[in-house]
């Protein structure tokens, strides 16, 4: 009896184990938060070329997520609120002024995508 019981004590132990391992594989906030700048949108306004034109008169769109799950989008001087969420570590959810999109996070790219399919990409400064 008192063996059963050491067994049954013992293969508790690996479960809790394991469950505790699968939980070490988070999500890494780190890959989404600090600085992005803008570099392509869907509109029409919003391609590569007419970006750079925009930076070279002063303009630019820039896209900083704190660690607190805080952050602002800064859009040509006009600063706007924003509260995220990674849901794992290629997807998650923005607020931006009360309206929610979806980010996705490649190796060198942040999208935000609205529920209209409007969406504008992000990359780190260099």
């Amino acid at each position: 009896m008192s063996r059963k019981i050491g067994i049954i004590a013992a293969l508790c132990c690996v479960f809790v184990l394991c469950f505790a391992l699968v939980g070490c594989g988070g999500v890494d906030k780190s890959k989404y938060t600090g600085d992005w700048k803008l570099v392509y949108g869907s509109d029409e306004n919003l391609d590569a070329d007419s970006i750079k034109l925009m930076e070279s008169l002063g303009l630019s769109v820039t896209l900083t997520l704190n660690e607190d799950g805080s952050g602002s989008l800064d859009l040509f001087g006009e600063k706007m609120d924003a509260k995220w969420e990674a849901t794992s570590n290629t997807e998650g959810k923005i607020t931006l002024n009360g309206s929610d999109a979806k980010m996705k996070l490649t190796e060198s790219d942040l999208t935000i995508e609205d529920s209209t399919g409007a969406s504008m990409t992000f990359k780190r400064p260099s």
